[in-house]
């Protein structure tokens, strides 16, 4: 029999009687862990009969044997070895183990705990009863999906827990760190049908119990009909909904790509046979390497990802993707930088192109650069971990000699340079987190801009100019921009822009009035331009982590306007779209409530 022992008597005591165990709770938690084997011991310690035992003892360290009447029969020399490991020190266990190997309920002597008090032997909800230790249900150990487990004094497996393979159970099973990996890849709250799921693991709440039920965990359309293939093609319906072409049509095609010659060989044809109407690509997680891929199709192309791939491209310096088509579509696509990153990820020099919802993540010049574009849309996106050289083509997104470009809900950190702007009309920048770069935030250069609409941002960097003025921008006054702010006295609009630095707020001429203050390089009621100035206080700025730039400073929450034009298309908070939690919108490229934002 293996015994499941409560944690209750060790965090009461403070003992460590397994010191030599691999757990997947804290060893120093946990009472007479009862191994079958070396792996399951510490390097130095042995399974002997049922102990992980130091490889410096020679004698055996005081083992239960549960199936004799008289269970605690131990030798002393491993008991005095147990003890010298633990917290108890200057005393001696008793003489004889009491029944069933389990440690007295009554207190010991104040003098075998130094520094601390033992608790009153008068039972409570951390009293050392024989009660406290039995056999718990294994949904009351489990943890949420990639959270430490509960620390706190219950009842839990330990041994029975254990596996070389990871079960859907919330147990690290194979104690690698994660809990229940590969038991939700697509996130849809179905477990994978290849796992073996017990009971009804909080990571997949939408399972039935010990049941895993999900066709296709790598497309979140797909849970329990894999099968329905309307249009007879080769991918089911529930991956071209995904997709986003029409189950029903058979001339709507989702092509699916795994690697580099398959999508220059899709995009080719897509190019050559126009006319065909609005094409599909659903991207798998692969590698590409000195790949340069341009999209001219006007017909229009949808490009997604499954969740959780990424395009790890060795760019030698080169342009990825060019863009001359219009009404190209880049959603849910995560672009990672190997080990010669890309000159610029995404240059378009088109109509209508939308960056939606990706991920950019190391680049030498730009991660998206607009050239002669018009309608360009760039919303809720994370640009990170990029820009090389101080120099002003090079920025983590780039406007020049574009028209109607509309950046929101944006999260740009960590880069070298975040937004440069050169002869732009009609640019609007609403709800962006521009955080950590090395250079400056926000740059007018080379060429006058007019249009211009910056409203509900954050602007954050100790040491960096927040704005540089080297050339004439005319505002946008219009009620596109300024009809949903609030006013101050004189009816001046305030931007709702915050802005947090220790050296420049603002620096550059503005195209020729020389003001270090850059006053003039500000729209009218430029005093409420930089309506806070606030810490945002970021939950964290690592990539991959919740709260990535959601900002905590109370005067940032529900602290915007909406959205500028009140477009909602664009809105941040995805399944809410056109909506927003709280009593306003926040401030900066992120949301509170949403699933980012610990929602």
């Amino acid at each position: 029999m293996t015994y499941r022992r409560s944690r209750t008597a060790a965090l009461t005591l403070g003992l460590v009687l397994c010191t030599g165990c691999r757990l997947d709770y804290p060893s120093s938690t946990a009472l007479d862990f009862e191994c079958e084997s070396d792996r399951e011991c510490l390097e130095g310690y042995s399974c002997s009969d049922g102990l992980c035992v130091s490889d410096d003892l020679t004698a055996d360290a005081g083992r239960v044997d549960s199936g004799s009447s008289d269970a605690g029969a131990s030798d002393t020399a491993g008991l005095d070895a147990i003890a010298s490991d633990s917290t108890l020190t200057d005393s001696t266990l008793p003489d004889a183990p009491p029944p069933d190997g389990f440690l007295p309920d009554a207190a010991l002597p104040d003098a075998a705990l130094p520094d601390a008090a033992l608790p009153d032997a008068s039972p409570s909800d951390t009293t050392t009863t024989d009660a406290a230790f039995h056999d718990v249900a294994l949904a009351d150990a489990s943890a949420p999906d990639g959270a430490t487990p509960d620390t706190s004094p219950r009842d839990l497996w330990i041994d029975d827990a254990y596996s070389e393979i990871e079960l859907c159970d919330g147990f690290d099973n194979d104690r690698n760190g994660e809990v229940d990996e590969g038991c939700d890849d697509d996130g849809d709250g179905y477990c994978d049908d290849a796992m073996t799921v017990v009971g009804d693991p909080e990571i997949c709440p939408n399972s039935a119990t010990d049941t895993g039920d999900d066709c296709d965990d790598t497309v979140p359309s797909c849970t329990l009909d894999c099968a329905s293939n309307a249009d007879s093609d080769s991918n089911p319906d529930c991956l071209e909904q995904y997709c986003g072409s029409d189950p029903g049509s058979a001339a709507s095609v989702c092509n699916v790509v795994h690697d580099r010659t398959q999508l220059n060989q899709v995009i080719d044809n897509i190019n050559q046979n126009q006319g065909q109407g609005h094409s599909y690509i659903l991207l798998q997680d692969m590698p590409l390497s000195d790949v340069v891929t341009t999209i001219a199709t006007s017909d229009g192309l949808t490009i997604r990802q499954v969740p959780g791939a990424t395009l790890r491209i060795d760019g030698a310096g080169k342009d990825v993707i060019k863009i001359t088509g219009a009404d190209v579509t880049f959603e849910g696509v995560h672009l990672a930088a190997g080990a010669e990153p890309a000159k610029s990820w995404i240059e378009t020099s088109a109509a209508r192109t939308t960056v939606r919802a990706c991920t950019f993540e190391g680049w030498v010049h730009r991660a998206l650069f607009a050239h002669a574009a018009s309608d360009t849309l760039v919303v809720n996106n994370i640009f990170t971990n990029g820009g090389d050289g101080n120099q002003d083509n090079r920025a983590s997104i780039y406007v020049e000699d574009s028209s109607s470009t509309t950046i929101v809900g944006n999260v740009i950190g960590g880069v070298n340079a975040g937004l440069h702007v050169k002869g732009a009309v009609d640019l609007i920048f609403d709800h962006n987190t521009l955080a950590d770069f090395s250079e400056r935030g926000v740059w007018f250069h080379s060429a006058d801009s007019s249009g211009v609409c910056m409203r509900s941002n954050v602007v954050a960097d100790p040491d960096a100019p927040i704005m540089v003025f080297d050339r004439t921008v005319t505002w946008d006054e219009s009620a596109a921009c300024v009809g949903s702010l609030d006013t101050g006295a004189g009816s001046d609009p305030f931007y709702g822009n915050s802005a947090h630095v220790s050296t420049q707020l603002c620096a550059g001429n503005c195209g020729g009035d020389s003001d270090s203050a850059c006053d003039p390089c500000l729209p009218p009621g430029r005093a409420a331009f930089w309506e806070l100035l606030v810490d945002p206080d970021f939950a964290t700025t690592t990539l991959g982590h919740t709260g990535f730039y959601c900002p905590q400073a109370e005067d940032l929450i529900d602290s915007g306007d909406p959205l500028a034009s009140g477009d909602p298309s664009y809105d941040r908070n995805g399944a809410q779209t056109g909506q927003y939690n709280g009593a306003g919108p926040d401030i900066g490229g992120r949301e509170t409530g949403t699933p980012e934002c610990g929602g």
